[in-house]
Formats: C-alpha cells, structure tokens, sequence
C-alpha cells in the first residue's frame, strides 16, 4: 500500500522460529483452523511468513468516531419504505451516530410537494412531508444525521427550498446538509450551466434554511474533472460545508462480471486511493470536510459471486481504513432496505420488512471494533496478499488491522516500543470452505448478527507479549483486528 514507512526486508531469527512454533499450535483445529487451502481443494499451503513493524510516528489523518455511513436511493423516501423498517437497530450496531445519504439516480426522478401537488409525468415517485417524517421516526434514539439530496436535473429551486424547509423543521438537528443534485456530471450539461444552476439553488437554500449546510458537487467516479471544477469555483463562492463525490472500484453495467480477484486487486487498491486523494484535495482546496458519500464494490447495484460474498467483508474493512487513511472525514456504504442488490450491505427478508445483515456489512462492523486514533506509519510487505493498519488513541491504546487477502501468514508484528502490557486479537472469518466465495458462515469474534441486528459483543482472545513484540498466525482470506494496551485493561474474551 502506498503508505509512508519504513521497510525491513529480512525476518528476524527469532521471530521466525516462535512463528513456526505458534502456527504449528495453531493450526491443528478449531476457529483458527485455516479452511484450506484453496476454494477448489488441494494440500493445505505453508504459512508465509511477515514482518509489520510499527512506528511512533503519526501518517497525518485519523480515523473519526462515526466514520461508517450508509446511503440509499431517494425512492426509500417517495415509497414510504422508512415507514415499516428496523433499520434503526442496524444503525445503532454500526454505532451510535453515522451519516445516512438520501439520494442516488432515483432522486433525479423524484417530485417533491408539500401542498399535495399531481406528480409530472418524468416523475417516479413523491416525497411529502410525511415521508420525513418516517425517516424522523427511524433516526429516533440514534445520533445519525442525514444528508438529504434535492433534484436539480429537474431545475427548481423553489421547490429545493420548500423540501429543505420541511427537513430542517421536521429533522432538526439530525439534518446534516442539503445536498444539491446527484452526479451532475452526467446530465448532459457544461459545467458552466451547472454552477450556474448550483448558484441559484445555494442562494434559495441558504434564504430558506440560513443555519442549515449545503453539500455538493456528488460527482460520479468518472466526473474527477467535474470535481477539480467546482473546487476551483468554490475556492472564491465559498458556498458548501460539505464536498461530496462518489466512488465504485469496479462496474457490473452492461453485462459486466467484476471477479474477487479483480476486487481485491492492489490495481483496484491504487484506483482506490487516487479517488480518495482527489476528492480530499478537492476538499482541501475549498477548507470543508470531504466524504465519499456513494460508494461500494461495483456499481449498477454489484456483482454476484464478487459483491455478495465473504470477500466483499474483507473488501469493505480495508476499503473504509483506505479512505480515512487518506483523509476523508467520513464514507456512506450505498444499498437498499427492500428487495436485495447483490452489493447491499442489509437486504429485506422474504417474509416481511425485516432487515438481515450481508457480508459487506461484516466488514463494516470491524470497522467499529477499532478505537478511533491517529494512523501509525508502518511497513506493508505485500500489499496483494496483506493490508495492514495501525491506530494510535488518544490514551495511548493502539488497534491493528491484518487483513490477510491471500493464504496463510504468520506475522511477527513489531510495536513502536516496549511499553505495551496486554494484547488481545478478534477475527473476521467465515467457517464455509468456500472461503473467499462464501454467502454464510460470517462471523466476528465468533459472532454473528441475529434477527433484528441483534449480536453479542464479539469474543477477543489473549495474546503474548515479548519485549514489543508479538507473533501472529493469521488464516487464509481472514482480518485479524488486535487491540493493544499500554497498560493492564480489561478485555472481553468471551
């Protein structure tokens, strides 16, 4: 990966020779098992071994409290589906506060009326007050905010206000920021009439909402132009609080059959990090937080046997450490909470409105096991087979991430130091043997997510310290999450 650090190109003896020793111990059966081998079957493959060695020093970004974020399309509003949901258990077990997108390419098709206005005939569905109201009811209890977007394909920023207006008295506080437009890039338009446009619906917005924040351009992963654009003219108009962009790695449009290889590719890794820096840098240039809030494997809804299988966990978890590590201030997971694309992170049961969780939404949840802190620069050996990352808090806690893409490793991690008194390791895993293709099986810490997101706090098993040091047996296509203390604490071992 393409962090600053410093490398080591040999394995210390004595690391080596207690490796062996650990993954021999290890190996021989239960959660730690590794499940082969290869999807197609085959001998067991010998563990590789690798060095990570941590430094004390800090990369330059951090990874924020309520960095994981969901998105869903405009029509989640306009049909009502907020109303018959259990969506709000789903987010408190991300966390207690997030970011929830309103918008998508249904929004350009969306009416909105506060007078019981006939719906146009290019319109798909309407959005009342009411249906804030039911997205009200499913943030009650949580401190998710919203970012609700406004049609601007359909050019009228009257009725923008009016919805703003509604948002602002019904949601309160929990209204994040008007987001004006979804992927302009791709209206057919210059970009000299969307500022334009933009120009008139920021300056109704703020009349209408004075205290409310305006978000923008949501450019497409194609519209980096676009986005370098309206950078530059928001440099001088100063008009948004929040720069938006959105991003997918991969495409299952026309037919496309994105593959796991291809997903979890460091080509992939690469077109990653370029979308992050540039949508930071867009942000930089205006001095406003900058999120990626549209994103996951593929779009055109993802790809079967790549989206919704155990490697879109291992993807997400990576994914999400990515975009922080590069300095986005959050990122929204985009999905659907009826019917079930192949990439959303929580699908509608077939008996009811009942949500049930997906692997990506696996990944997403590692996430929360990670105290937020300052990333820690550190050797990566083999970007392709092991993404690793290092958290520093405030306290002087660190948290690890060994998020093995490949087969079994054995690594002797390195601390920035030897004043560290306890460890303690938790897995993301599935026990399927279809490994990286896996639909079933997931868990976290031993865990799995229930009906109605009901899950126990996942398991964390002890781990040895040698003089700032400790050696790991990490499973084939698993993510080893370790908290690390300076100091003797309580840790959950189940």
């Amino acid at each position: 990966m393409s962090k600053p650090c410093v490398r080591r190109s040999a394995l210390v003896a004595s690391a080596v020779a207690l490796a062996a020793a650990v993954v021999l111990a290890a190996c021989g059966g239960g959660a730690r098992t590794h499940a082969g081998t290869a999807a197609a079957g085959g001998p067991p493959q010998p563990a590789r071994q690798f060095v990570v060695a941590i430094s004390s020093r800090r990369s330059g970004h951090s990874l924020p409290a309520g960095f994981v974020g969901l998105a869903m399309e405009d029509w989640t509003l306009t049909k009502n589906q907020f109303a018959h949901t259990n969506l709000r258990r789903y987010l408190l077990t991300l966390g207690p506060r997030g970011l929830l997108r309103i918008g998508g390419n249904s929004l350009d098709r969306s009416f909105w009326t506060s007078r019981h206005e006939r719906p146009p005939r290019w319109a798909h569905g309407t959005a009342t007050p009411a249906s804030l109201r039911a997205l009200a009811a499913v943030l009650r209890g949580t401190s998710w905010r919203v970012i609700l977007g406004v049609n601007l394909l359909h050019f009228d920023p009257a009725r923008a206000a009016d919805e703003a207006r509604s948002a602002a008295r019904i949601l309160g506080a929990r209204l994040a920021a008007i987001e004006i437009g979804n992927e302009p890039d791709r209206y057919g338009i210059s970009e000299a009439s969307y500022l334009r446009e933009f120009r008139r619906y920021a300056r109704a917005l703020r009349a209408a909402v004075p205290g409310v924040g305006l978000a923008g351009p949501d450019a497409s992963s194609s519209g980096r132009r676009w986005l370098a654009t309206f950078a530059r003219q928001q440099a001088r108009a100063r008009e948004i609080t929040l720069l938006t962009s959105h991003n997918y790695p991969e495409s299952a449009c026309g037919g496309r059959r994105p593959t796991i290889a291809e997903l979890l590719s460091v080509r992939a890794e690469r077109s990653e990090r370029a979308a992050a820096d540039a949508t930071v840098a867009a942000g930089r240039s205006d001095r406003v937080p900058a999120t990626i809030d549209e994103t996951n494997s593929a779009v055109c809804w993802g790809a079967p046997g790549t989206s919704d299988v155990f490697a879109s966990a291992l993807w997400s978890l990576d994914y999400t450490l990515l975009l922080a590590h590069a300095g986005l201030t959050s990122v929204e997971f985009q999905g659907r909470i009826a019917g079930c694309a192949p990439y959303s992170p929580l699908c509608t049961g077939r008996h009811g409105a009942a949500l049930f969780a997906r692997p990506d939404f696996y990944g997403l949840l590692a996430v929360q096991q990670l105290t937020p802190g300052a990333f820690l620069q550190l050797t990566d050996p083999d970007a392709g087979k092991l993404r690793a990352y290092a958290l520093e808090a405030a306290s002087g806690a660190m948290s690890v991430v060994l998020d093995n893409l490949g087969g079994p490793l054995v690594v002797a991690l390195h601390l920035p130091g030897r004043g560290y008194r306890s460890a303690a390791e938790t897995v993301l895993r599935t026990a399927s043997s279809r490994g990286l293709a896996a639909t079933g099986g997931i868990s976290l810490g031993g865990r799995r997510i229930g009906p109605g997101a009901a899950m126990a706090p996942p398991a964390y098993r002890p781990l040895g310290l040698r003089e700032g040091s400790v050696t790991i047996p990490v499973a084939a296509h698993t993510a080893v999450i370790l908290r690390i203390q300076q100091a003797d604490g309580e840790v959950h071992t189940g």
